[in-house]
């Protein structure tokens, strides 16, 4: 057996491993969509946070995840369902918020976007700050107000 082959057999069981270890929380789920997402592999973060949802349905952070899945299938309305549980679930939850608000802008629908994003910003603990600022921004752009979104 190469190397290589003994390296990604060793992860995949270690994969496999946390999975059955963890039948109780949907956080592995999370963290494997996650990297899947970032691979551009939409179809399949779905399909694990669908298994994730079924461990966990009332985990604010899969739902989280299954907004972003929705979104980068640019099924918003969706992705816009998902956010909004999440936050009913934890409305604490700011980079839920921040999605939403992402995902508002998208539907046009400006106002309330700025709505949300002044709860992220005011949330001092939220650790990507430049995000909000940055759909804060676009959220004016995208009305054709450019000193604003400046």
């Amino acid at each position: 057996m190469s190397p290589r082959l003994f390296v990604v057999l060793s992860f995949l069981f270690m994969a496999c491993a946390t999975f059955r270890g963890s039948k109780d929380s949907a956080l592995p789920y999370v963290d494997l969509a996650e990297q899947q997402l970032a691979a551009g592999q939409y179809p399949q973060a779905l399909s694990t946070l669908l298994k994730g949802e079924s461990v966990e349905p009332d985990n604010a952070l899969v739902q989280n995840q299954l907004g972003l899945t929705y979104f980068a299938f640019g099924k918003y309305e969706k992705a816009k369902e998902r956010f909004q549980r999440a936050l009913r679930l934890d409305e604490k939850l700011s980079e839920a918020r921040n999605n939403y608000a992402r995902t508002l802008i998208e539907l046009q629908q400006y106002d309330e976007a700025r709505t949300q994003l002044d709860l992220v910003i005011n949330d001092l603990t939220y650790t990507k700050q430049s995000l909000a600022d940055s759909n804060y921004g676009l959220s004016y752009f995208r009305q054709g107000q450019y000193k604003k979104a400046i």
